[in-house]
């Protein structure tokens, strides 16, 4: 994508992005997002609170990984926006 912006004329600078660098930063993060969901146990809570997910890793130290009802609903939210506007991409090339 980057290529096909320089190509039709854009010049990067300190002061600009490409074009599509943020949905490329979206897409990043959700696929952070997606990996800590399947390589992470799910943690049952001892009590009651705001979260409604808990992952854990398990590497050199326990990580905990927290979601809330509103944090899920805005990753979920992110990731339908990166599919809409990765479908637009497509179809804006073919």
């Amino acid at each position: 994508m980057n290529n096909k912006a320089l190509k039709k004329g854009f010049i990067k600078t300190n002061n600009n992005a490409y074009p599509h660098s943020q949905l490329f930063k979206d897409i990043q993060e959700a696929q952070d997002e997606r990996n800590c969901f399947a390589h992470y146990y799910l943690v049952v809570p001892n009590e009651y609170n705001e979260t409604i997910i808990t992952l854990a890793e398990f590497r050199d130290s326990i990580k905990v990984h927290e979601y809330t009802m509103d944090e899920y609903m805005k990753l979920l939210n992110k990731m339908s926006h990166c599919i809409i506007e990765i479908n637009k991409l497509k179809s804006s090339i073919t």
